[in-house]
């Protein structure tokens, strides 16, 4: 979970969450019998087309849609070597159509992320984030994933860290 020392840095905030993202995938590709390095690829890439637009909240999405994040990455790969612009699609286009089991397992990894911070803002207090972690969790289709879901929502987000301190 997050380093508290780093809290409210915003740069950490989306470095970590792609990092977090990306291992999430590849856990529960492995776990589901997908290729993780795939799942990972898929999930590192897949917030592309929000580098512009902001990653909307879904009250937001009530009013301007959600977005076509294939035509976001066309649009910002314009320019590019075509073969950059056509990897770029092809795997933000792999992720949202959710075809493949790398992709369903790198969706999943985006929702438990989202799930990994509602508990680590609960964690510190902040109130009001149940709605949050229980939309996360509904959204969940693979068992690999329901299951660390379950296992984080029983785990404090510094448990780790008095383990390994001993303090257990």
């Amino acid at each position: 979970m997050t380093d508290p020392a780093r809290a409210g840095d915003s740069r950490w905030g989306l470095t970590a969450r792609a990092w977090r993202t990306a291992l999430l995938a590849s856990v529960i590709a492995e776990a589901e019998g997908a290729d993780p390095a795939r799942a990972a690829l898929l999930s590192v890439w897949h917030d592309t087309g929000e580098r512009r637009t902001g990653d909307l909240a879904h009250i937001s999405r009530k009013y301007v849609g959600k977005g076509d994040a294939v035509a976001n990455v066309a649009d910002q790969s314009k320019g590019m070597p075509a073969g950059l612009g056509a990897l770029m699609r092809s795997i933000v286009g792999e992720y949202e159509a959710r075809g493949t089991p790398e992709a369903v397992c790198a969706g999943d990894a985006d929702k438990l992320e989202c799930l990994v911070q509602a508990i680590e803002y609960r964690d510190q207090g902040y109130a009001n984030v149940d709605r949050w972690i229980v939309n996360s969790q509904k959204r969940i289709r693979t068992e690999s994933a329901r299951r660390i879901a379950a296992e984080l929502l029983e785990t404090g987000s510094l448990d780790w860290l008095r383990e390994a301190m001993g303090e257990s």
